[in-house]
């Protein structure tokens, strides 16, 4: 072979050698490219993860802190509702003690109500059985004229007559007209007889009226407003006022002590 040949010959094995290089190389720069695409996502990857962990962790140490808060919340709530149990058990103790007080007291007010009220009635009975007597009494007492016995007298029968006291307009003045006497004379006489006023004598009488209409048969178809207005009181008011004035009760509840009564009796 020539020296031409041989030459020819190994240009074409080092140009197969430096393609097959070259191709060697490239794979190798793809596959280093490639690594190294691979490490940078794995770093990101592990970047994201830190990343992710110690957002986990914060939340982590967020929700051991929320629970701790939320456990000294719950014993400060529990320790709240004790003192608000405490506290209503106090006052309920005390509405307790306060109310068996009062309730006492409120019998033993109605017992002495009612012993009133039976003192108001035997008193009622003495005073029927007492008023025929009561002029011959009243004649001695400073009373030296014959005139004004006699004017006394004609006093007590008009006033136990109830068909005269128990006219809403029935006065003092009328009280003289039908006396054919002055009314100031008639005033003098009650006032230094029976130490008081035509009025509060007046109603005095008034009030016996309503004790009889109280402890009459059928009372209870009786209001207080309608026995007020028998008797002779224009408001009921008035005849509460001057009812207890005169008995030291209530006429509701002295009707009531009657009514009570009678069932009792019955």
């Amino acid at each position: 072979m020539s020296n031409f040949g041989v030459s020819f010959l190994f240009l074409q094995i080092n140009t197969k050698n430096y393609k097959m290089k070259r191709q060697i190389l490239l794979i190798t720069l793809f596959l280093i490219m490639g690594l190294s695409n691979s490490m940078a996502t794995d770093h990101n990857c592990l970047k994201i993860l830190s990343e992710h962990h110690h957002n986990l962790s914060k939340i982590e140490e967020r929700q051991e802190d929320t629970k701790d808060t939320f456990e000294k919340m719950k014993k400060q709530i529990i320790h709240y509702q004790k003192i608000i149990q405490i506290f209503i058990l106090s006052a309920l103790a005390l509405v307790s003690v306060f109310s068996l007080i009062i309730y006492i007291q409120k019998i033993n007010l109605c017992k002495a109500h009612k012993i009133l009220v039976e003192k108001n009635v035997a008193l009622l009975k003495l005073k029927e059985h007492s008023f025929a007597k009561e002029s011959e009494e009243y004649k001695h007492f400073t009373l030296h004229e014959e005139k004004q016995n006699k004017l006394l007298g004609k006093i007590l029968h008009i006033m136990e007559d109830s068909s005269i006291i128990c006219d809403s307009e029935f006065s003092l003045t009328k009280l003289a007209v039908l006396l054919q006497s002055n009314h100031v004379l008639v005033s003098q006489l009650v006032h230094q007889v029976f130490k008081k006023n035509f009025r509060l004598f007046l109603n005095e009488y008034r009030v016996k009226e309503a004790q009889k209409l109280f402890s009459e048969q059928g009372a209870a178809k009786y209001t207080i407003e309608s026995v007020a207005h028998r008797v002779g009181f224009k408001s009921p008011n008035a005849f509460r006022h001057a009812f207890k004035n005169v008995t030291g009760v209530a006429p509701g509840f002295y009707f009531k002590s009657i009514l009570e009564g009678k069932k009792f009796m019955q």
